[in-house]
C-alpha cells in the first residue's frame, strides 16, 4: 500500500514537472515569434518609408536639372549679348574711321584746292590735268570704303552715301565751255583793275589767268597781301609775266640768303664755344646778366644761378663776384636739378593722393587709424629738433618713447591709404629732410 502510494505520487509529481517543464518552454519560444513579427513590421514601415521617399527624391532631380537648363540657357544669352556689343563696339570703330576718313578727304581737297588757284581756269593743259587728278582721287577711293565699312545702321548707310555722292559732284570739275576756255588767257597787254568787296590776289589770278606770283610782284606786293577796297591793281601782259615771276623768285633768294649764311656762321661759333674746364670767377660790368654769362660762357643759366645761390631771374650788380662752374659741376647742377624737379613732381602727385584718400576718410570709405614714422631718436633732444623741423615744413609731428629710442611720428591719418601718400610726400619733400619714412598703425 504504502509503495502504491508512492508510486502514485511519484507519477503525479513526473507528470506535473512535464507539464511544468512543457510550458516554461513554450513560454520561452513566445519571444521569438514576437520579434519576427515586430522585424516584419519594422521592414514593412521601411518599405512604406522609402516608397514614400522616392518621389521626393524624383522632384529633387528634376529642380536640379531644370536648374541646371536655365543656367545653360543664361550663359547663353550672356554669350549672345557679349557678342553682340563686340560687334557694335566694332561697327562703331569703323564708322569712326569713316568719318576721320572723310574728313581728311575734305582737307586735303581744301588744301589743294587753295594752293593751286589756276587748277580750275586751266583745263586744257596737261599739267593742270595732272594735278588736279590726286583733288579728286581721294574721293573715287573712298566709295568703296564707305559701302563695306557701314554696316551700321541703314538710315546711317544712306546718309553716308548721299554725302560721298554729293562730295564727289561738288569736286568734279565741270568742263567748260571752248569760248571761255579760249578767252582765259593772260591779257596781251596791260591793264588796271580797281578792287572791288570780297577779290583778293588769287582771286584776280584766276580771274586774269595770271600767276599771284607776277600780280605780287608787278605791285611791290607780297603773295600774303591784304588789298583794299578800291585800290588799283596792276595785271600784267602776257609777256611780263615770266620775267615778274623770275624777279619774284629772285627777290625771295636774296632775302633768304642773308639769313641763311648769318645762321651758318653763327652755327660753327655756338659749337666751338664750350663751357670752361675749372672753374672760374667774373666780375660782373655794366651791362652783362645771367643770360649773357651764360652764353658768353655756354653755361645754362640754371646752372649758373644754381652755383650762385639766386634764381634764374636775378639781376646782377656792377662789380659782383660771379661764379662761373666748370663743365662737371654744370653736370652735377643740372642732375641735382633734375632730381629737385622730379622731387617736387612726387610731391605733388603725393598730395593729389593724399587729398583724394582724405577725402575717401571723411566720406567712410577708409578703415583703421594710422601714422608715419620718420625717425627714432636716441634722445628727446634730438627728437624735439626734428619735430621743431617737420612742423616748420608744415607736417604736425609728435614723439613717443619707446624701449629703442624716441620715436618721432607725424599723424595720425584716417585709412592707410592716406598715410601711404603722407609717407611718400613727407619722403619727396626737401623741406622734411626725410627719406626713410614708414606708415605704421597708430595706438
Amino acid at each position: 500500500m504504502d509503495s502504491s502510494r508512492q508510486l502514485l505520487l511519484g507519477t503525479t509529481v513526473f507528470i506535473g514537472g512535464g507539464i511544468l517543464l512543457l510550458s516554461l518552454v513554450k513560454q520561452m519560444d513566445a519571444p521569438k515569434d514576437a520579434d519576427i513579427d515586430n522585424a516584419i513590421k519594422v521592414e514593412q514601415v521601411s518599405t512604406a518609408v522609402k516608397t514614400d521617399q522616392d518621389p521626393l527624391t524624383a522632384d529633387l532631380e528634376t529642380e536640379e536639372r531644370i536648374l541646371a537648363q536655365k543656367r545653360l540657357e543664361r550663359e547663353k544669352k550672356m554669350a549672345q549679348l557679349d557678342q553682340k556689343t563686340r560687334e557694335f563696339l566694332t561697327e562703331q570703330e569703323k564708322a569712326e574711321a569713316l568719318a576721320m576718313q572723310k574728313a581728311r578727304l575734305e582737307n586735303e581737297q581744301y588744301r589743294s584746292g587753295a594752293a593751286e588757284p589756276v587748277v580750275d581756269e586751266m583745263p586744257e593743259s596737261e599739267e593742270t590735268s595732272k594735278a588736279a587728278t590726286p583733288v579728286t582721287r581721294p574721293v573715287v577711293t573712298a566709295r568703296p570704303v564707305e559701302q563695306t565699312v557701314t554696316p551700321v545702321s541703314s538710315t546711317q548707310q544712306m546718309q553716308a552715301r548721299n554725302e560721298t555722292q554729293t562730295q564727289a559732284t561738288q569736286s568734279k570739275p565741270e568742263p567748260k565751255p571752248q569760248a571761255e576756255v579760249a578767252s582765259s588767257k593772260a591779257p596781251t597787254s596791260t591793264q588796271k583793275h580797281t578792287v572791288q568787296r570780297g577779290e583778293g590776289l588769287i582771286k584776280l589770278s584766276r580771274q586774269y589767268n595770271v600767276p599771284v606770283e607776277a600780280i605780287s610782284q608787278a605791285n611791290k606786293l607780297s603773295k600774303s597781301s591784304t588789298i583794299r577796297v578800291g585800290q588799283e591793281i596792276t595785271i600784267p601782259s602776257q609777256s611780263q609775266i615770266d620775267r615778274l615771276v623770275r624777279d619774284y623768285n629772285a627777290s625771295n633768294a636774296s632775302q633768304s640768303k642773308p639769313q641763311q649764311t648769318k645762321a651758318a656762321e653763327t652755327k660753327p661759333a655756338a659749337s666751338t664755344n664750350k663751357a670752361p674746364t675749372s672753374q672760374q670767377g667774373y666780375e660782373v660790368k655794366p651791362g652783362d646778366g645771367l643770360i649773357k654769362l651764360a652764353r658768353q660762357y655756354n653755361v645754362p643759366v640754371e646752372a649758373l644761378a644754381q652755383a650762385n645761390n639766386m634764381s634764374t631771374n636775378s639781376s646782377l650788380r656792377v662789380g659782383q663776384n660771379i661764379t662761373i662752374p666748370s663743365r662737371k659741376q654744370v653736370e652735377r647742377l643740372q642732375r641735382e636739378a633734375e632730381q629737385k624737379r622730379a622731387a617736387e613732381q612726387n610731391k605733388r602727385e603725393a598730395q593729389q593722393r593724399l587729398a583724394e584718400a582724405r577725402r575717401k576718410a571723411a566720406s567712410g570709405e577708409a578703415k583703421g587709424t594710422f601714422g608715419v614714422q620718420v625717425a627714432l631718436a636716441d634722445s628727446q633732444q634730438k627728437a624735439d629738433d626734428i619735430v621743431k623741423e617737420l612742423r616748420a615744413a608744415g607736417y604736425p609731428a609728435s614723439t613717443s618713447n619707446t624701449s629703442k629710442g624716441v620715436r618721432v611720428i607725424v599723424g595720425p591719418e584716417k585709412g592707410k591709404e592716406a598715410a601711404l601718400a603722407l609717407k611718400d610726400k613727407i619722403n619727396a619733400d626737401p623741406k622734411a629732410n626725410v627719406n626713410n619714412a614708414w606708415v605704421l598703425y597708430w595706438r
